[in-house]
């Protein structure tokens, strides 16, 4: 990670919480019903969230509650400001993985292109708001004329943190293509190399020694390849534990409240992103990386060398080479490459968006 993007990121989650702050005190009550927590589901988040130490506190103090306090509801701010830390965090950890691409760089060097995704996100944002407005219109009595002001003043105020959010997300993802192409373009270098050296490995059929220096050549090839590939690969990982996590919060605790029907709307499309990147990484694994293996391997499988007068040294390094690339070459290679690019993570977080999906269906 850059210091350009470091201070870019701090500076645009400070930003964006400035404005939603804001956005919610200019709302007024409109916003706080509208998007507010309900105390109990509250409590439940706070207790959620301080493993329990909430509700441990208001057990000891026998606090008395009235009615009225009872009715009131938690801001949707604090649900919205949990969300967007935890997503600052996650793309915090993803810029990191992206070492050959920074958000900074593509958004100074692509100024034009930045002016233009800005005014689509302001557009897009401008005619949701707008809709949320006119179909509380309808909703609500025309005497009640306060409720609709309030919504009016929080969305000017809001729509800036939208912005914010919104166009680092897109950004991030071109850091995350733009990292793609980078490693894939290193790979392709490393395959044309790796051809190259095959071929030069064809003079030396009969000279074992000088074959096997060549073998071990090919070989470090493929172990730079793969490296590159798992480079290649992490980014995305990270981005399906982050989606997933993120999921979970919106969709499956009290902070689906602060975010009305685009919660739902998040469960129900989620898993679009995370196919999409499971496919180019099983694809880029398979089809990229996986083809070199296989022309390593036939290479070095078709070297007859003659058992009888080459040194047993020789031949145990050439078995212990070919069993290697086998190992990466198949479904288990791959496997082994996801579990060690955070992909424990994207399964810890999928495993418990499962567990909570099952136990909504027995309730």
């Amino acid at each position: 990670m850059t210091q350009a993007d470091l201070i870019l990121i701090i500076a645009s989650y400070v930003g964006a919480s400035l404005f939603l702050f804001l956005g919610y005190w200019r709302g007024g009550g409109a916003w706080n019903d509208k998007f507010g927590i309900p105390r109990e589901e509250a409590d439940k988040l706070l207790s959620f969230l301080t493993f329990g130490l909430w509700k441990e506190r208001h057990v000891e103090r026998d606090i008395d509650i009235d009615d009225n306090a009872l009715q009131k509801k938690l801001s949707g701010k604090w649900g919205e400001y949990i969300i967007m830390t935890l997503a600052a965090i996650g793309v915090l950890i993803i810029d990191t993985v992206t070492p050959n691409t920074s958000i900074y760089t593509l958004i100074s060097d692509n100024i034009v292109m930045t002016v233009i995704i800005v005014f689509i996100v302001i557009v897009l944002i401008f005619i949701h708001s707008t809709n949320v407005i006119k179909r509380n219109k309808i909703k609500c009595p025309d005497s009640d004329k306060l409720y609709i002001n309030e919504l009016k003043n929080g969305y000017l105020l809001y729509n800036f943190y939208t912005t914010i959010i919104y166009t680092l997300g897109i950004y991030l993802i071109l850091m995350v293509v733009c990292e793609y192409m980078y490693d894939k373009q290193k790979i392709h270098v490393l395959s044309q190399d790796l051809s190259l050296l095959i071929k030069e490995s064809k003079n030396y059929i009969h000279q074992d020694i000088v074959l096997q220096s060549y073998n071990e050549g090919i070989y470090s090839k493929v172990l730079t390849a793969f490296i590159d590939t798992k480079t290649q690969l992490t980014p995305g990982i990270y981005i399906i534990a982050l989606i997933l996590s993120l999921n979970y919060l919106v969709s499956r605790t009290p902070i689906r409240y602060a975010f009305d029907d685009f919660a739902e709307l998040i469960s129900r499309y989620f898993i679009i992103p995370i196919l999409i990147v499971l496919f180019y990484s099983i694809y880029t694994y398979f089809y990229s990386f996986s083809s070199m293996v296989k022309l390593a391997i036939t290479c070095i499988e078709n070297q007859h060398m003659p058992y009888d007068s080459i040194p047993w040294e020789i031949l145990q390094r050439k078995t212990e080479i070919t069993t290697s690339l086998r190992d990466k070459q198949n479904i288990w290679g791959f496997f082994s490459m996801f579990y060690n690019t955070g992909g424990l993570t994207a399964i810890a977080t999928g495993l418990l968006e499962i567990a909570s999906r099952l136990r909504v269906q027995k309730s």
